[in-house]
């Protein structure tokens, strides 16, 4: 895997939300890649039409483009006397005699236990049976549900998200089945997406479980129009509206498609793209993931515990400084972070995981509200990224700004490359500051001396 992929720079927040039980995985097509019968590598839709070709009396096996099986539907209909049922029948005929594995991404993504809920956008009970496989608390009782038209399965009254409850696949385009209540083409999608708006036949806890989650796309392969407008959907409010739960999206349509990403970078600023393919996303989540969960029995007294380490977020940022950076800088920010904490200046920084269960966003924003002396890691590497966590943070520093006197230090900036402040994309404030220098993260003696005298005189004001 490329550098570029392992940096992403939203892991971190996205791994924390996932501990807290509060992500949803919608899962699509592109995971589909299978072993058939034969030994052969394919895609399940790819495989679906080359063994129904011969049956039903097309030439030669269509071309899959997209997510569904519309040139399949297209070319059967072009056929005379065949009933639209007949495909739907054969479909789920064929997949329930196959023996077919769940791919490895679908196995990788059903053994994150932190998921209550996954949602499958495909007819195939793949990723239903990677769950019953997979190693995690209830996976024997897993269950899955349905939406289509004519029947809505929705959650139980009483369904709550918790470690005492199964895991839970929900098809929402539908399961094969001998009847025609799954998607296979365009017209089926359309008609779904229009009964999910209507308030007799939608699943309305599903849809309000979704609103108040954090959701992560991965390999949905929606055009253009079925991105914006199915995203819109599930979160049941404009997707430019200020609002705590972020999306992220990990899809090769929406990486190649400029437009697309582009609208989500406008209009839904907490919409992450990830740069990569959905089968390379999950697999380097679920390596992230594994690395984050306890290896070790619990010490049994407080002699026994490892000491946190430097600038590890344990509890309050009160009395510290913060440190703020993109992920590609890390290596540069725990060196400045040591020369801080060598220097006698208490540090606050996101250099590990956050625990379990932490919600992050709100750890990050009490840090700096917290904080006595804030400081951004400017790079050239900071100056490439349009969009990162990291910007996040510096937004919330430049606002605390305008709430403190003109008398007061907060923000030090420091670039470790010569960035230069006045051609800078940083906030106004950052800009119009006097930046200190620190190479590869290596800070001077004066840099050090600077940040200490800013760092006491602020203590020595507030009597920390």
């Amino acid at each position: 895997m490329s550098d570029r992929l392992e940096s992403w720079d939203e892991f971190d927040l996205l791994l924390g939300r996932i501990r807290s039980g509060t992500v949803i995985p919608v899962v699509g097509a592109e995971l589909l890649t299978v072993t058939d019968p034969s030994g052969a590598s394919v895609h399940l839709h790819d495989w679906i039409g080359r063994e129904l070709a011969g049956p039903l009396g097309l030439a030669e096996p269509p071309t899959r483009t997209g997510f569904s099986l519309n040139d399949l539907t297209d070319a059967f209909l072009r056929l005379p006397d065949r009933r639209r049922v007949q495909l739907y029948r054969r479909v789920h005929q064929l997949l329930s005699n196959a023996e077919i594995a769940p791919p490895a991404a679908l196995r990788q993504l059903a053994e994150i236990s932190d998921f209550p809920v996954l949602i499958s956008t495909t007819f195939d009970d793949l990723l239903f049976r990677a769950v019953q496989d997979a190693e995690r608390p209830g996976a024997a009782q897993a269950r899955q549900l349905a939406f289509s038209p004519r029947r809505a399965d929705d959650l139980d009254a009483e369904w709550a998200r918790g470690e005492s409850r199964p895991p839970l696949v929900y098809h929402l385009f539908g399961r094969a089945s001998v009847e025609p209540d799954f998607a296979i083409c365009d017209e089926d999608v359309l008609e779904f997406l229009v009964a999910m708006h209507a308030d007799h036949q939608s699943p309305r806890r599903l849809f309000d479980l979704a609103r108040g989650s954090n959701l992560l796309f991965i390999g949905c392969d929606f055009p253009d129009w079925l991105s914006r407008f199915f995203l819109r959907t599930l979160k049941r409010s404009r997707l430019s509206a200020e609002r705590d739960q972020m999306e992220v999206v990990a899809d090769t349509v929406v990486v190649t498609d400029a437009r697309l990403a582009g609208f989500f970078r406008r209009f839904s600023y907490q919409t992450y793209v990830y740069p990569g393919d959905g089968a390379s996303f999950v697999g380097e989540l679920h390596r992230r993931w594994q690395e984050g969960r306890p290896s070790a029995p619990v010490a049994r007294n407080g002699a026994d515990k490892e000491p946190p380490r430097p600038g590890r977020p344990v509890g309050s940022a009160a009395g510290c400084v913060f440190i703020s950076y993109a992920a590609q800088d890390r290596p540069a920010a725990i060196r400045l972070r040591d020369a801080l904490t060598s220097a006698g200046i208490d540090v606050w920084m996101d250099d590990q995981r956050l625990d379990a269960g932490a919600a992050y966003d709100r750890v990050i924003e009490d840090a700096i509200k917290q904080c006595v002396l804030f400081i951004p890691v400017v790079s050239r590497n900071t100056e490439a990224r349009d969009e990162g966590y990291f910007r996040r943070e510096w937004r919330l520093a430049d606002e605390r700004t305008h709430r403190l006197s003109s008398r007061r230090r907060f923000i030090v900036p420091i670039t470790i490359d010569g960035v230069a402040a006045s051609a800078s994309e940083t906030p106004p404030s950052f800009r119009q500051l006097t930046w200190g220098k620190a190479p590869g993260g290596e800070p001077s003696e004066l840099v050090l001396a600077d940040v200490r005298e800013a760092y006491r005189a602020v203590r020595r004001v507030e009597g920390t």
